[in-house]
């Protein structure tokens, strides 16, 4: 209760009855009323305002942040405080294909999980290059770029001529390789042929760029020398066969020696070739010996058929006649003309030194001689008219012949 000060007893004021409710922001009235009198006045409630809670949402990877406020009073609510969106944040992962020729990027944002995937074949944000061997993908997303390289390495292997005949190329390092081509080779020269003995080094995991170059075991090869002789066996070429291999060597003629060598009408021709230290040789013999060539021996059948003319009774020493004609030896050969022609001259030396007998004998001398025919030389063939300017002769005995008396 109130009791007004002074002389009069004043207004007694009750407690007041609200008349509107003062909200948060609109202002509300109460009135009071003297208890006493029953006088009434209308007094303001001041509206009490807000009482905001605040609700802060926090930013995204694609969206804003900000804080809202809400009244807890009347619902009334607000926002504000916005920051900004945070982006992704990604980690990437590369697949590369076996020969590093294309690459999937995946990125995956730490933050929402979304994934974004980029082909380099198909999707031109993404770019390869190589330089010896190192291959570098880059893809830019979103103005960031990611990258990432790989170091690829080459191994090659080669025969015994030098020839490449495998490379094994973008290997990463510490890939197992193994050559897996035909048997390397290596060409025969003329001194031996070879036979595949392994690599120069040991075959390794990958380190770097490497070379294997094959390795060989000799063989000499052992030839067995053809001559093929000119037709007027002048000039011989030599064709070398190796009889393991079948390797081949020739000679030119013009490097083959011939000598020739006449021994008694055999004409023997020698070729000579020397090859790697190696002398190989061929002979050919043309032309008829002398020693089956028959003497001529028509000197002689003159002569005696010269002394078959002559009666023996007629001469005291027709006995030097006989004898003469007796020591012939037939079938000589023309090495030993000079001898059959001395028998002629001896026959004919004995009928000129004949002496008449001073008695003329009972019976005439009727003693032959039978005429022995020459023997005839077969043996056609000829020699040729041109020999070797080198023919070597040994010494024959030259034919001597001697007219019949």
């Amino acid at each position: 209760m109130i009791t007004d000060a002074g002389s009069a007893t004043g207004h007694t004021w009750d407690e007041g009855t609200v008349n509107i409710n003062a909200t948060c922001d609109t202002p509300g009235s109460i009135t009071y009323t003297c208890t006493v009198c029953r006088e009434t006045y209308v007094e303001e409630i001041p509206a009490t305002g807000h009482s905001y809670e605040a609700v802060v949402t926090a930013p995204t990877c694609t969206e804003g942040g900000y804080t809202t406020y809400t009244c807890t009073e009347c619902g009334d609510s607000y926002t504000a405080d916005e920051t900004e969106a945070t982006g992704h944040s990604y980690t990437e992962s590369y697949e590369w294909s076996p020969d590093f020729s294309s690459c999937t990027v995946t990125l995956t944002c730490d933050t929402c999980s979304e994934l974004v995937e980029y082909v380099s074949t198909t999707d031109d944000e993404v770019t390869i290059t190589e330089v010896d061997g190192l291959f570098t993908v880059t893809l830019i997303h979103d103005g960031m770029t990611y990258s990432t390289s790989v170091q690829t390495y080459t191994v090659t292997w080669v025969d015994g001529d030098g020839n490449e005949i495998q490379v094994d190329s973008r290997l990463l390092e510490g890939t197992t390789v193994s050559y897996s081509g035909s048997t390397p080779t290596k060409a025969s020269d003329n001194t031996s042929s070879y036979t595949f003995a392994g690599w120069d080094n040991a075959v390794e995991p990958v380190s770097g760029n490497t070379t294997y170059t094959a390795t060989f075991t000799a063989s000499a090869h052992n030839y067995v020398a053809t001559f093929s002789w000119a037709d007027n066996l002048k000039s011989a070429s030599v064709t070398l066969t190796c009889s393991d291999c079948d390797h081949t060597v020739t000679i030119d003629s013009s490097d083959v020696t011939i000598k020739a060598v006449n021994n008694l009408g055999l004409v023997t021709r020698t070729a000579t070739a020397e090859f790697n230290g190696v002398t190989y040789t061929d002979s050919v013999t043309t032309g008829t010996s002398l020693l089956v060539i028959s003497a001529d021996y028509t000197a002689v059948n003159l002569a005696i058929a010269r002394a078959n003319g002559l009666d023996a009774s007629n001469y005291s020493n027709f006995d030097t006649v006989t004898a003469a004609i007796n020591s012939v030896q037939w079938g000589l050969n023309v090495l030993n003309q000079a001898t059959v022609n001395a028998y002629a001259e001896a026959i004919n030396t004995a009928i000129s030194n004949l002496s008449l007998a001073t008695e003329m004998p009972i019976a005439p001398y009727e003693e032959t001689v039978e005429i022995q025919e020459p023997v005839e030389d077969t043996n056609t063939e000829s020699e040729p008219d041109d020999e070797p300017e080198n023919l070597e002769v040994d010494d024959p005995n030259p034919i001597q012949t001697r007219p019949p008396a």
